[in-house]
């Protein structure tokens, strides 16, 4: 958790500091994204991490990445890609 709050806080001070230079600043969180890295790991245990009981794609990142890219006006936002697990205890 310590390192969402860092994350979401500078995200939005850097958004602040350049924003009149005309420089956005966004950021991607994932939660937990079918890869390789989890081959091995039980798919329900992977479900079980998140509220929504999903995991999510690479597709779900590219999408969250490409909304940034496209959303000219969006700045100092941290979009979390994690079935809701950033919410803590559910």
């Amino acid at each position: 958790m310590i390192t969402k709050g860092g994350l979401e806080t500078i995200t939005r001070h850097l958004a602040m500091e350049y924003a009149k230079d005309g420089i956005r600043v966004n950021a991607v969180a994932p939660g937990v994204v079918d890869t390789p890295l989890h081959k091995n790991d039980s798919r329900e245990e992977l479900q079980s991490l998140n509220p929504m009981g999903v995991v999510s794609s690479v597709r779900d990142i590219v999408d969250a990445v490409m909304y940034l890219t496209d959303a000219v006006t969006v700045t100092g936002d941290t979009i979390y890609v994690d079935g809701g697990a950033h919410f803590g205890h559910w």
